[in-house]
Parts: C-alpha cells; sequence; structure tokens
C-alpha cells in the first residue's frame, strides 16, 4: 500500500465467493466441493495478472490486484465469473452442476488508503453481489 500510494499506481482488490458452497458440501460431501474449490481456483490463477491470491474465509478468497486499475479489477472478475460459471467440473464421473461467484470489487485509491479499508470495501461490494441476487460482479461505492 505505502509503495503504491509512494508512486501514484492503483490497486485492485476482488473478493470471490462461491455461490451455495454450503449447499454444494451438503449435497455431495466435502470431497467434490473441494475439487471444485480446486478447478475454480486454476481458473482464478490464470486470470489474476500478477495478482496475489489467498483465501479469505471459508469459501471466500481475496486477490490483490498491484497497479490494476478498479475497472481492469471489474473487467477480470467478469472474466473470471464468467469462466466458472461455464465450468462442468466432474467428480466420480458425476457432474457437480453450474458453480457461480459472487466476486466484490474495490480499489485504491476510490476506497480508502488502507489495506483494511480496501479489503472492507469489497466484502461490503461482496454483500451486494450476493443480495442482488448472486452471479454478478459488485463494486464498492466510491468513497
Amino acid at each position: 500500500m505505502r509503495r503504491t500510494a509512494r508512486n501514484g499506481l492503483p490497486i485492485g482488490v476482488r473478493i470471490l465467493d462461491v455461490d451455495n458452497f454450503k449447499r454444494l458440501n451438503d449435497t455431495f460431501g466435502t470431497a467434490p466441493a473441494t475439487r471444485c474449490s480446486t478447478v475454480w481456483r486454476s481458473c482464478c490463477a490464470r486470470t489474476r495478472a500478477a495478482g496475489i491470491a489467498s483465501r479469505y474465509g471459508g469459501e471466500e478468497f481475496t486477490l490483490l490486484m498491484p497497479e490494476a486499475t478498479l475497472e481492469s479489477t471489474r473487467v477480470r472478475a467478469e472474466q473470471l465469473r464468467r469462466e466458472v460459471k461455464q465450468l462442468q467440473v466432474r467428480y466420480e464421473s458425476r457432474v457437480l452442476g453450474q458453480i457461480t461467484l459472487s466476486p466484490g470489487v474495490a480499489g485504491f485509491p476510490q476506497h480508502g488508503s488502507s489495506a483494511q479499508s480496501l479489503l472492507h470495501a469489497a466484502d461490503s461490494a461482496l454483500d451486494g453481489a450476493k443480495h442482488g441476487g448472486r452471479d454478478r460482479v459488485a463494486v464498492a461505492p466510491a468513497m
């Protein structure tokens, strides 16, 4: 944060939530849900463009994208959402069903000047995506 602020560069933040992940676990057990998570994380790795991925919660992941604008972060989140939705994840010869994501997006400097404020903004946007019907990207409102 300090380096990018000092250099006047942006940072993009995406918090991704696998929609209805608990239902997947309850229906198929933890092994297929883990397989599903592994598949979509590989998609995430291909689209993160030099970002830093980390687990944020049970079914949530955070991607920090140094030097990414808010708009490019939103576009990449939308690309990932569409790619994951097209996956046909199989486990023991069964198709697990459609997987969708609800990414929340925030950026520096629009949504704050600390890591905590950026994560809070992205998490709030994620809540907005889930409450808006899931399977959608939501961008935090500018401060």
